[in-house]
């Protein structure tokens, strides 16, 4: 969006309710596995990225976390910063019975103590809360040098940024037709689908090599844009997320379908779905499988047979009645597929 963005505010912070939902916090507060937390405060440095180039100059994006952990909180934003140096500034979080952020860690220096002093932690002894963090970034001028990256990380996966998309009417028509007749998903206008492959085939007949790219989903808006913001998904700040990857021709003859089908269209399947008790949830999360579920729901059911496995092995994960990933049959157990 960059600047044609329509209005200036723009707040980024944790997914909660999307794919890392509060079972998988808790199951991160339990496990706080170190390696697992750069995962999340790289996926959040992303978030924030987009969101400061989305953002008009002058205005000001608000970074907050539900944890006090200084590699979600800090360190993300001294990294930020150095990014975008000259370009955006750390304004004071100005609220009553506020922490200062952390300026050390384990004996070593995460930002200047003067720049630490304008962030904000709220911690449950002091304020009677659960863990809180915000911090305040005021754009200070357009960062179009900054779009002209050759790839970004979206969504866990590589993405060219100039030339590569194709959004053709056959391609919508393709996936669509897939969705609906593999997982029960009708045609949904809010959401528009791009391909860097040749081909329009998601998931039947014959490609070549070389033919299929990678489907991703984005806003509906994507298409209004003109064409020189379209190839260049680091300056249109939209997102775009994998939904479909490149698989070898002769196998499935299409595309596998990742996680983020399951976590964004979830909500709208009616067909090869399961849903999760928390406990399943919270395992999956952890990154376990799962047993296959008895279902006795004829229109959700899922059936742990051989037809099954030889034909569509993927089934959509829901909890709570929301979209939260995408699991493979495998053997009578459901593989995870969570990034």
């Amino acid at each position: 969006i960059g600047e044609t963005a329509s209005s200036t505010p723009t707040l980024r912070g944790k997914e909660l309710q999307i794919s890392k939902t509060v079972v998988h916090k808790i199951a991160i507060q339990q496990s706080r596995d170190e390696l697992k937390i750069k995962k999340i405060a790289a996926l959040q440095y992303q978030l924030l990225k987009s969101g400061i180039l989305a953002c008009k100059p002058g205005g000001t994006i608000i970074y907050s976390t539900c944890t006090l952990n200084p590699i979600e909180n800090e360190g993300v934003i001294a990294n930020i910063m150095q990014e975008f140096s000259g370009k955006i500034e750390l304004e004071n979080v100005d609220v009553e019975g506020k922490s200062t952020g952390m300026d050390m860690w384990r004996g070593e220096r995460i930002m200047e103590s003067n720049q630490a002093a304008k962030l904000a932690r709220f911690r449950p002894h002091r304020n009677h809360i659960g863990g809180f963090f915000i911090a305040k970034i005021k754009k200070l001028e357009t960062l179009s040098s900054f779009a002209k990256e050759e790839v970004r990380r979206t969504g866990g996966f590589k993405i060219p940024l100039a030339g590569g998309f194709r959004g053709s009417s056959e391609l919508q028509s393709e996936v669509r037709h897939h969705l609906q007749e593999e997982f029960g998903i009708e045609k949904n206008n809010d959401y528009f689908f791009i391909s860097t492959g040749k081909s329009p085939l998601y998931g039947k007949g014959e490609a070549k090599q070389g033919d299929l790219g990678n489907i991703y989903i984005t806003s509906s808006e994507y298409k209004n844009f003109p064409d020189h913001l379209k190839n260049n998904a680091g300056k249109i700040g939209i997102p775009i997320y994998t939904i479909g990857k490149h698989a070898t021709p002769g196998f499935n003859q299409g595309r596998i379908p990742t996680h983020h089908l399951g976590n964004i269209l979830g909500h709208l399947a009616t067909k090869n779905v399961i849903e999760l008790s928390d406990q399943q949830a919270q395992d999956y999360s952890d990154h376990k499988d799962l047993s296959v579920p008895v279902i006795e729901d004829p229109a959700l059911a899922v059936v742990a047979t051989e037809e099954k496995q030889s034909g569509n092995p993927f089934v959509i994960l829901t909890w709570q009645k929301k979209g939260f990933s995408l699991g493979k049959i495998v053997d009578g157990r459901i593989k995870n597929k969570m990034i």
